[in-house]
């Protein structure tokens, strides 16, 4: 009786985080062109979801594109969603399960250098709302210092700074006269090529650089206007009980289990079930 209780667990803690992953996605074919790139740039994003088990990793690609007053950081996985649904929807289907989607950082960061400000489009899970603040920049307070290491056949030297529950470490390259980095990450005085907290719990590493002239686009949606403080608190309600979101969004929360004859199967879950989901931002505080 134990050992089936066990993986009846476990089965249900495996599958809920899957069972999360979707955002609701952007259409392609409605959108604003904010500039021309001059770089894009692609960081391996390596993401710990859940704290307690820091050695589970998922992965994402961040796209990072630089034009002469601006930048925009997306993430590649967020962009196949969205292309994937739009195609769909080109073809007549209603569906949102045009592609499946693994573990993502959910956040466009579109960086205006002129006004010293950013915008931030943060979308919550399943078919909750996208979420748009502003913030200044820079906000990171960097410690610059002398060691040096090469990326990607560029010089990078480290700088440290304590941001938001996280000490980063970064790795910049003078060579790339950008002020300017992946996601809210800009201030150094060079490119940042590699960054990461110090639990590794979120890590980027440049992997390519290319100077590309390209159209930099931004959906149009109907955003919902919010603070960076009410996106957090909302955001941590959700994964506190993921099955009251779920049912907030008119979407029906399954648990699977294994059967007498050990097949899986699925099963509803009941009204007033509370449920936490591990949830790791990138922002602690």
């Amino acid at each position: 009786m134990k050992t089936k209780l066990v993986v009846w667990i476990f089965v249900i803690v495996a599958f809920i985080p899957r069972m999360y992953s979707q955002v609701h996605y952007l259409n392609l074919d409605d959108v604003d062109i904010v500039g021309n790139s001059n770089y894009v740039i692609s960081y391996d994003l390596t993401m710990a979801e859940d704290s307690l088990r820091p050695q589970e990793k998922s992965h994402d690609v961040i796209i990072h594109e630089i034009g002469d007053s601006f930048s925009k950081s997306y993430s590649h996985n967020m962009y196949r969603w969205d292309s994937a649904v739009t195609l769909s929807r080109r073809k007549g289907s209603v569906s949102e399960n045009a592609s499946r989607l693994e573990a993502l950082l959910p956040i466009d960061v579109l960086k205006d250098y002129p006004k010293g400000k950013m915008k931030v489009y943060h979308r919550a899970p399943m078919t909750g709302p996208v979420f748009c603040y502003e913030e200044h920049m820079p906000m990171m307070k960097w410690r610059i210092e002398k060691e040096r290491k090469e990326i990607l056949g560029y010089s990078c030297q480290k700088a440290i700074a304590v941001f938001r529950g996280r000490t980063w470490v970064a790795w910049f390259a003078t060579e790339i006269a950008v002020p300017d980095g992946p996601w809210k990450f800009c201030g150094l005085p060079g490119l940042i090529v590699q960054v990461q907290d110090s639990k590794e719990h979120y890590v980027f590493c440049c992997k390519s650089v290319k100077v590309l002239h390209k159209e930099v686009v931004l959906p149009r949606y109907f955003y919902e206007n919010s603070t960076r403080e009410d996106v957090r608190d909302f955001m941590n309600q959700c994964y506190s009980d993921i099955y009251r979101y779920n049912r907030m969004n008119r979407v029906q929360s399954y648990v699977a289990k294994k059967d007498a004859s050990g097949k899986t199967v699925f099963e509803k879950v009941n009204e007033k079930e509370k449920r936490a989901v591990p949830y790791n931002p990138i922002e602690l505080e």
